[in-house]
């Protein structure tokens, strides 16, 4: 459900049974776990391993960032695929959202950023 409507997203038991059969209508591995260690687990690493290897962009939330790891690194290159590491900017001129992703299409409701409006509309609710 999103929006209270069905959604027709369907959900897999793993990654390799997400892909299968899907071609390259797929084009990015978004991580979305949150560790309790803050660190990629083994089996985390072989997963987006398993997807560069399908030529899957992998678009990383997390603190640890993939574009530090070396090996993490020279698998994309391997792979010829990307790294996004979205907390990771240089400056402000390079913040982007999840929404913003080039090789993702999210609903609008995801989308969605917070402007002074909303924010106003926020906290006069909350009191």
């Amino acid at each position: 459900m999103l929006d209270d409507k069905p959604n027709k997203i369907p959900i897999y038991k793993n990654l390799q049974e997400a892909l299968d059969g899907k071609g390259g209508s797929i084009a990015a591995f978004i991580y979305g776990m949150a560790p309790l260690s803050g660190a990629f687990s083994s089996i985390d690493r072989d997963v987006m391993f398993y997807a560069m290897e399908r030529n899957l962009d992998i678009v990383n939330g997390l603190h640890d960032f993939l574009t530090d790891d070396a090996s993490f690194v020279q698998k994309a290159a391997e792979c010829s695929v990307q790294l996004h590491d979205i907390r990771k900017q240089q400056d402000i001129k390079q913040r982007t959202t999840l929404g913003d992703h080039p090789s993702l299409s999210l609903p609008a409701r995801a989308k969605h950023q917070a402007s002074p409006q909303n924010l106003r509309s926020v906290s006069k609710n909350a009191t």
